[in-house]
């Protein structure tokens, strides 16, 4: 299995040896694969495999027994990323059949492959310059140079790989009736990019063959395409040592760009929302939502090109390509050329403000240099090529636990959370929530006694699950605030995310609370999840910190508790801002804007334009990223017209979570506002972004507002609950007898934050503590005091309402005056009835005081005096008396036990 671990002072060890202790590595090889003959490299089921979350090591062996040490050890490391991409994602790149045979007739190369009764037949239209050759041979896909212009090309023999004889492109439905898959029917779950670099290899089997008639010098043979032809050119580069320049342009994700980088971002191809006719669907159903799984990722897809030449060209700006992603792996991939001391073999420009698939100056610029070096033999040209505009982007993060690079500073995050925290924290049903006036807020958690896992990690029932949300890549540092009274009372099981569960021993703190750090895990921006499980009984567990800086370690009970608010239930865009800030224009088609000339209601809609395509995606307009909840069910509605009628279009979705499907049922429109719903939508992750795909009718204009995302299974709403001297039914507090004052609680028993927006104001002789703007977090609880205090002996009652974001509660105060009881105001008991938790009330009295309690048949079920403050008493749920005697006064209050 794959072991991460490695170190700086390793690696700089072993540039040292490779870059100044060999000779230069060759621009080229004679063969396809000069790995063929390694040993096949460990293949774990993907359960098996250890979570990495930066860039994976390209220089460490896959079996995690060290790293390669001489670039002879290249071929076999190369051979192993090889196998693990096949295995993980394309599938298997099949070896040479030994039946082939080409020809070269009237300016056509015919490449026949025979497998059996099966035959590949590859044709090729050829141009072949004038002069005396050999020339080298440019190979496009599925055009003679590809996407570039055949000026930089005009000394080149040109050979346009056309793609649809080997495995026809498809948008997610594989032909398995394409030759490929004919000859290979046993690969019949390949992606189409194992079929096509396949074909390359094929056609380079040909060239080979015939290269006398063609002319051409075999030592200079160059691939290169664009957009999803970019990653073809990638893969069929990356896959045949035979070519010497791959020129990957516009490639984004699955090509140059990295899948866990990507994952980081917008709405990029991702693997969610890539083609799974060009990948196994098994990439998919493997590695969405757990992309750290994967052995190995796209740096190390360019790296199997080294050490021969690589240029690779983006477009910034357009967000679909992931090019901040590619550049990060552009940077990771380097590493390798620069351990070679080749750098100036490998170079990128992520240039934008150009067209799809149209190479701006500076990338013209590049190819030049690169062709002429790498074809013509030009060793004069310049290709130490990095162009970018993502001076920002921290990409040392992403390989500094094994390249010699700085990793920059970024900003100061420290989390807080308390342990026993419903807002935050899942808390297992096997868990106690202990007083502790040493604690912060007053408690800790433990888990019952004698509840000990010591073997293996137990259910949530005895886990605390916290969710976390980071802004920045970076290392954190997780610490524990522990009181750990002995060494069978002090080990935790943790868990990172979808990490493996880790034993965290030998934390005895002596009986004292103190700071322990636990963990230094490398955390992507986003959301996160830490389950904190108790390994032995006895130890307790007060706060957990977070912080991205190593030098900031917490002190005494910590900061501020960190607001961890559940998404919103319900997601609206009605533009009415007058602006579509955070929307995504991919494809602009004729023109996406907010407009006044038509909405369904207030003054703006959102304008969608459609050019000349007739594809769905020929214009397209993503929202915003709206943050959703795993697991629950949402209604999408929005109101759309389409001018003239005879409109059509599609949602497609995109982000780190899904709503029913990456592709929604299309939808047909007439010239009148009509609403467009999508019920019972499953969600999966934590965001998602709508596109609105358009672009299937050429010229039509439409208009689309009111676009609702509702969740029809968010949690509970927060909820008041009445505590203390209360009728629980009547939403009554009784003020008794002799007694000024009364204490009631406020408790949310919802999820979310109960909000009192709004306190009805009370007249004398009533009065209230209660004030208006509190916040209380699901399951807390705040008490207040009311008073009743007439001047005479009277009876009276009042109506106290509490305006809140769960709803209003009204609760009803009845109260008697003081007047002839005999107890002067100086010589008033302070007495207090409480129900604090389930099967319990707290009787707050003077000590000594006699207490009983009476069931509504007036049974007397308990008596006793107060020798602790509080007495708490357990009784059954239910209705009932408590009589305290406070020397000559006897008081009476009703309460409820739950």
């Amino acid at each position: 299995m794959k072991k991460k671990t490695f170190t700086t002072t390793m690696l700089t060890a072993c540039v040292f040896v490779m870059a100044m202790g060999q000779a230069t590595p060759p621009l080229v090889y004679n063969v396809e694969n000069t790995g063929a003959s390694c040993p096949a490299p460990p293949l774990p089921d993907v359960d098996e495999l250890p979570s990495v979350v930066r860039l994976p090591n390209p220089f460490e062996w896959s079996d995690g027994s060290g790293i390669m040490t001489t670039v002879d050890q290249w071929a076999c490391r190369r051979a192993e990323i090889k196998a693990e991409i096949e295995h993980y994602e394309i599938g298997l790149k099949p070896e040479r059949p030994e039946n082939i045979t080409a020809s070269y007739e009237e300016g056509v190369l015919t490449v026949v492959v025979t497998k059996g009764d099966k035959t590949v037949t590859l044709t090729s239209n050829v141009t072949i310059p004038e002069g005396t050759g050999p020339f080298p041979v440019i190979i496009g896909m599925n055009s003679a140079t590809g996407s570039l212009s055949a000026s930089y090309f005009q000394n080149c023999v040109h050979i346009p790989f056309m793609h649809n004889q080997v495995a026809a492109y498809g948008n997610g439905n594989k032909d398995l009736d394409a030759p490929f898959y004919q000859m290979y029917p046993e690969l019949s779950s390949n992606g189409d990019y194992s079929a096509w670099a396949w074909g390359v290899s094929r056609l380079i089997d040909g060239i080979e063959m015939v290269r006398t008639e063609l002319n051409v010098n075999m030592e200079r043979i160059a691939v290169t395409g664009c957009s999803y032809a970019g990653k073809m050119a990638l893969f069929a580069g990356a896959f045949d040592e035979r070519v010497a320049l791959t020129i990957a342009q516009e490639s984004g994700g699955g090509g140059s760009a990295s899948w866990r980088v990507s994952e980081t971002l917008g709405s990029v191809e991702k693997i969610s929302s890539t083609n799974y006719s060009w990948f196994m669907p098994a990439l998919r159903d493997n590695f969405n939502g757990r992309v750290e799984k994967l052995p190995y990722d796209h740096h190390e897809l360019m790296a199997m090109v080294a050490p021969r030449a690589l240029l690779v060209l983006g477009n910034d700006g357009w967000e679909w390509m992931a090019d901040e992603s590619g550049y990060v792996a552009c940077m990771g991939a380097m590493e390798v050329w620069k351990l070679m001391g080749i750098e100036d073999r490998f170079g990128f420009d992520f240039t934008g403000g150009h067209n799809h698939c149209q190479a701006c100056d500076s990338q013209n610029d590049a190819v030049s240099r690169f062709v002429n070096r790498f074809l013509y033999g030009d060793d004069t040209e310049d290709t130490a090529i990095t162009t970018h505009p993502y001076s920002q982007v921290n990409h040392q993060f992403w390989i500094s636990e094994w390249a010699d690079v700085t990793e920059p500073d970024v900003v100061l995050e420290q989390y807080w959370y308390e342990a026993e925290s419903a807002s935050c924290s899942t808390i297992g049903s096997d868990l106690v929530t202990t007083d502790d006036n040493a604690a912060s807020n007053g408690k800790y958690v433990t888990v019952k006694s004698g509840l000990n896992s010591l073997d293996s990690a137990p259910d949530d029932e005895r886990a605390i699950i916290i969710p976390v949300t980071v802004n920045n890549h970076k290392t954190f540092d997780i610490y524990f605030r522990l009181n750990c009274p002995s060494d069978n009372q002090d080990s935790f099981w943790v868990q990172i995310d979808n990490g493996d569960f880790i034993v965290h021993d030998g934390l005895n703190t002596n009986g004292e609370w103190t700071w322990v750090h636990i963990a230094s895990p490398s955390l992507l921006a986003g959301s996160h999840t830490i389950k904190i499980a108790f390994r032995e009984s006895g130890a307790k567990l007060d706060r957990i910190h977070l912080t991205n800086h190593s030098s900031e370690i917490p002190e005494g009970m910590g900061g501020v508790e960190t607001d961890c608010r559940q998404p919103p239930t319900c997601t609206i865009f009605d533009f009415e801002s007058g602006n579509i800030d955070g929307w995504t224009k991919q494809n602009p088609g004729a023109g996406i804007d907010i407009t006044q000339e038509d909405k369904h209601s207030g003054v703006y809609a959102l304008k969608m334009v459609n050019g000349s395509g007739t594809d769905a995606w020929s214009v397209q307009a993503f929202t915003p990223e709206v943050e959703i909840v795993s697991g629950h069910d949402y209604n999408v509605s929005f109101w759309v017209r389409a001018v003239d009628g005879e409109g059509r279009g599609r949602i497609s979705t995109t982000g780190s979570g899904q709503l029913g499907g990456q592709y929604w049922a299309d939808f047909n429109l007439d010239d009148e506002w009509t609403q467009v719903t999508y019920p019972n939508l499953k969600a999966t992750g934590s965001t998602v972004q709508l596109a609105f795909d358009m672009g299937y009718v050429s010229g039509k204009t439409y208009y689309i507002d009111d676009i609702v995302f509702e969740d029809t299974t968010a949690d509970p709403a927060p909820l008041v609950e009445l505590q203390g001297e209360t009728s629980w039914d009547a939403g009554e507090v009784f003020l008794n007898t002799v007694a000024e004052s009364g204490i009631f609680g406020i408790r949310n028993i919802g999820n979310g934050t109960l909000e009192i927006t709004n306190v009805t104001a009370l007249s004398a002789p009533w009065a209230t503590t209660f004030e208006n703007g509190l916040s209380l977090t699901a399951g807390q609880v705040k008490e207040f005091t009311f008073t009743y205090r007439p001047a005479e002996e009277t009876t009276a009652t009042t109506d106290f309402t509490i305006h809140t974001n769960g709803g209003d509660v009204t609760i009803h105060l009845s109260g008697q005056g003081r007047a002839g009881t005999g107890i002067d105001d100086t010589d008033a008991p302070d007495i207090k009835v409480f129900s604090p938790a389930s099967g319990k009330i707290d009787i707050y009295a003077p000590r000594n005081s006699g207490v009983k309690t009476v069931d509504m048949l007036g049974r007397i079920l308990t008596a006793g005096e107060v020798a602790d403050i509080p007495l708490q008493i357990s009784l059954n749920p239910g209705v009932y008396l408590v009589l305290v005697e406070v020397g000559a006064g006897s008081y009476t209050y009703k309460t409820i036990v739950q």
